[in-house]
């Protein structure tokens, strides 16, 4: 490279400013969860972040954007002690905003060290079934679904979605990653009713009546409503190491 461009880029890089320092909350109080909690979930308004019922490990979850299956590592009780957080911006900050205050917040109460690395971890390809896809094309303008379990039995009700949303979808059902290899570019319309994961198989192959949606795992219930399958397959997926947590000091 030419000697008076890097002298130049050099003088540039000193004399740009430096990158600002990520947003944080200005006050946070965080206390263990009363038994029995008072409520459960993210609770923003402008300025203030109230989070209820929380442990470390949903934190570091919501955070960092990432689903169970990609968080590895730390000691056992960030899955199992919960916390009441309250974060106040410095300005009336949105919970777009707020949500990225959080990662300082973990780094600095609960000393939170993370890395990140590459896993290769079972997964499952999303593709059509013998027959080809049974669902009706959308009719609806707004893409929309809705997650309804009862009992024994959840319904997953789409008004209008693609494929690969429904793959990301699944990835939550099914705790691991679903990637939609089906081909099908349009949006679709159904619903996909099937036993909840407390009373179905694990793997696909199991020998009940597909027909039947009070006895149908999701493998089964996939290829019956739908006409797609989910094939167990392995690949690399990304994921988050927990290196070191500390309880925070409550206050």
């Amino acid at each position: 490279m030419n000697r008076l461009i890097v002298l130049a880029a050099a003088m540039m890089a000193w004399a740009a400013p430096q990158d600002a320092p990520a947003p944080a909350f200005e006050v946070v109080s965080i206390k263990p969860t009363p038994d029995p909690p008072i409520r459960t979930g993210m609770f923003p308004i402008p300025g203030t972040l109230t989070v209820g019922n929380y442990t470390l490990k949903r934190l570091i979850l919501d955070s960092y954007r990432i689903k169970s299956y990609q968080l590895y590592g730390g000691p056992p009780w960030i899955d199992s002690e919960h916390y009441d957080i309250v974060g106040k911006a410095a300005s009336k900050a949105n919970m777009s905003e707020m949500s990225k205050m959080l990662i300082p917040l973990l780094a600095d109460r609960f000393q939170l060290k993370i890395h990140r690395e590459t896993k290769e971890l079972p997964t499952y390809a999303l593709v059509l079934a013998k027959g080809g896809p049974k669902m009706k094309p959308a009719t609806e303008t707004d893409r929309s679904f809705g997650i309804f379990p009862s009992g024994p039995i959840t319904e997953i009700r789409a008004f209008r979605l693609g494929m690969q949303f429904f793959s990301n979808i699944l990835s939550g059902q099914l705790d691991r990653p679903v990637l939609n290899e089906t081909a099908l570019t349009g949006e679709f319309q159904f619903t996909l009713r099937y036993l909840t994961d407390d009373a179905r198989p694990s793997q696909p192959g199991e020998t009940e009546s597909p027909s039947d949606p009070n006895s149908a795992s999701i493998y089964a219930a996939m290829q019956e409503q739908l006409g797609l399958k989910l094939e167990p397959r392995k690949g690399p997926v990304d994921v988050i190491v927990v290196d070191h947590a500390e309880r925070p000091t409550a206050n």
